[in-house]
């Protein structure tokens, strides 16, 4: 799996966020809270309004770790793309995302294997590879390649870089 090197523009992602615990993580309950954060937002998804791509988006950065309740802890926020003026509803937020260099990794197949393209990039992809991870947050693109559960679904997950 080879990934394309891109630069992201500045991205604005109005949603609803939660806390979880990383894929990679032996306690991960990641494929637990992440749908339900979305299902949950879906109910909501008129009070965003319209957005700027075909995109719909989730973005994880880690918690702090003097901040953490558990190792492994990540925030995420599942939403769309809005302009930075759009106005937050109540009990949703706003991430500002600044422009910055990426790899885009197209990950096929169900989200409960998200893990193993995971695992691919920083495991091995990474030590190969020029770029080490950067500051800011994981990102995954879902449009209408993204199919629940088949096999013939694709999603972008984008890792922040820099070169080594």
């Amino acid at each position: 799996m080879k990934p394309k090197i891109i630069t992201l523009p500045g991205l604005t992602i109005l949603g609803a966020e939660t806390r979880f615990i990383g894929a990679l993580s032996p306690d991960a309950d990641n494929l637990v809270v992440i749908p339900a954060l979305w299902t949950a937002l879906m109910a909501r998804r008129k009070e965003i309004g319209k957005a700027l791509d075909e995109f719909s988006y989730g973005a994880a950065k880690r918690v702090p770790e003097n901040e953490r309740n558990r190792v492994g802890e990540f925030v995420y926020i599942a939403g769309f793309s809005v302009s930075p003026k759009a106005k937050v509803p109540a009990g949703m937020v706003k991430w500002v995302i600044p422009e910055h260099a990426y790899a885009l990794f197209t990950h096929k197949g169900p989200v409960k294997r998200l893990s193993q393209t995971i695992s691919y990039i920083y495991r091995v992809w990474m030590p190969r590879s020029t770029y080490q991870a950067a500051d800011g947050p994981e990102i995954e693109r879902y449009d209408d390649r993204f199919k629940p559960g088949s096999e013939s679904s694709e999603t972008d997950f984008l890792v922040p870089i820099r070169p080594k």
